[in-house]
């Protein structure tokens, strides 16, 4: 698994300014702590959420998708995931990816029985970060690499990179092949549903990578594990898992330095959280996780069961969620504000 060099530790339109208006999605919030500097520089959030409970007479996953309005540019998106009903969130996420210039995109999937309602009642957000500085182009383009996950337990990485030397990676995500559903019948695994080859998603980590020519931030770098899960019958199925990075070829590019921070520690089950902060006079809209270490040849892989993972408010990036007994790192990008 290739990890990053780290230089220190219906829609509607919306603002992150605490952590309480980031679980309710308030409006109202403060603008960017940019540190005493005078700039026209903004962001804004655009959200669009949709229930699981819509969805519990499929068994295919479903999208929810936010865009940026017109005249806005999108620089990245997350996502995020509150269970009103009180129980574990055990819903998965497929993909988290830019579908569009001016879309982000969030697929998730009940992956049990429809005997079982632990997660029914999931509100899925999907967030796109948007610039609304007017006549400030930053040439922004999407770039997509896709692989086939070979049937081991080996991890595989797949980097997807700015097609311009000059570009600046903003953001990424995956969109990962979905994996048909059965049931198991041993009772010890409380009536959920394994896919044939993965539990959850197999994807360990999704992080922006670092170029060790430039030492600058270039690329998109996701690590997904192909592990047999408990009881698997019958054929392994095949896994096709595309990568997405929002790069900036010009306004934010030069003259303006960025890093990557990352936290570490352990994530459990009780929707415990790990952020990774920027400076003041810094912004973040891409962030991810990587894991410390992988698990082969186990029905437990050690994945992240991310259920948020989103700017705060835009100085640092927070993974809530579940990362199975292991340590992680999670992963902020950090730009420095321009002067505009």
């Amino acid at each position: 698994m290739v990890l990053p060099l780290l230089r220190s530790a219906p829609a509607r339109s919306i603002r992150l300014c605490t952590l309480a208006c980031l679980s309710l999605l308030q409006p109202g919030c403060t603008t960017l702590n940019t540190g005493g500097v005078t700039t026209r520089f903004n962001l804004v959030v655009q959200s669009n959420v949709d229930n699981t409970k819509n969805h519990l007479s499929s068994p295919d996953p479903f999208s929810v998708s936010a865009s940026c309005k017109p005249g806005q540019q999108m620089v990245g998106g997350g996502y995020n995931l509150i269970n009103n009903s009180h129980l574990r969130t055990l819903v998965v996420v497929e993909g988290n990816y830019p579908s569009a210039p001016a879309t982000w995109t969030v697929r998730v999937r009940n992956p049990d029985d429809f005997d079982y309602n632990g997660d029914e009642d999931v509100a899925v957000f999907a967030l796109a970060y948007c610039v609304t500085t007017p006549n400030f182009d930053l040439g922004t383009e999407i770039v997509v690499q896709t692989a086939q996950i070979p049937h081991t337990s080996e991890p595989t990485d797949i980097v997807v990179w700015c097609s311009q030397p000059e570009g600046l990676v903003l953001s990424g995500g995956f969109l990962t092949s979905s994996l048909p559903r059965f049931r198991v019948s041993d009772p010890g695994v409380l009536g959920h549903t394994y896919w044939p080859g993965l539990r959850g998603t197999g994807i360990v980590a999704s992080f922006p990578t670092i170029s060790y020519d430039t030492y600058e931030a270039r690329g998109w770098s996701v690590t997904q594990q192909y592990t047999p899960a408990f009881f698997q019958p019958g054929a392994e199925e095949d896994v096709t898992t595309s990568v997405f990075a929002i790069c900036a070829r010009k306004g934010i590019v030069a003259g303006h330095p960025h890093r990557v921070v990352a936290a570490d520690g352990y994530l459990g089950w009780d929707e415990s959280h790990i952020e990774a902060h920027c400076e003041k006079g810094e912004f973040t809209v891409g962030g991810g996780y990587s894991r410390f270490r992988l698990i082969p040849d186990t029905g437990e892989p050690g994945i992240a069961v991310t259920e948020r993972s989103v700017a705060v408010p835009f100085d640092g990036w927070r993974i809530v969620g579940d990362s199975l007994g292991n340590d992680i790192y999670v992963l902020a990008l950090c730009v420095r504000i321009p002067v505009i």
